[in-house]
């Protein structure tokens, strides 16, 4: 009975060490590629910025274009996310390119 309550630890131990380190190597995915963006919280990303703000969230990927660039990383929860809002880009991206970016999420539109 021990036994097994030492491997069942040691097993347990194991899986939470395994999570961590991937959540900590998913959170710098965008820094490890020189990509600018919000720093995410490991497991959750940037939800409590995007959402938990009062404003809504077609004006918090504004604000944080004005601050980080045209192009910047973000995590949607376990997600990374790639934000494109330079319109000549997203053409090339989507139009030129669309073999790599084919399923896609749907881009916001921040004119209407």
């Amino acid at each position: 009975m021990i036994f097994l309550i030492i491997i069942l630890l040691i097993i347990t131990t194991f899986s939470l060490l395994l999570l961590f380190w991937t959540a900590i190597r998913k959170n710098n995915y965008w820094k490890n590629r020189g990509i600018p963006g919000p720093e995410p919280l490991p497991l959750k990303g940037n939800i409590d910025l995007i959402f938990g703000n009062k404003n809504p969230l077609s004006l918090q990927l504004f604000n944080w274009s004005k601050k980080y660039g045209r192009i910047y990383g973000i995590k949607n929860g376990w997600f990374n996310v790639l934000v494109v809002s330079e319109p000549e880009l997203v053409k090339e991206l989507l139009v030129d390119k669309f073999e790599y970016f084919h399923g896609r999420a749907v881009s916001l539109n921040f004119f209407n």
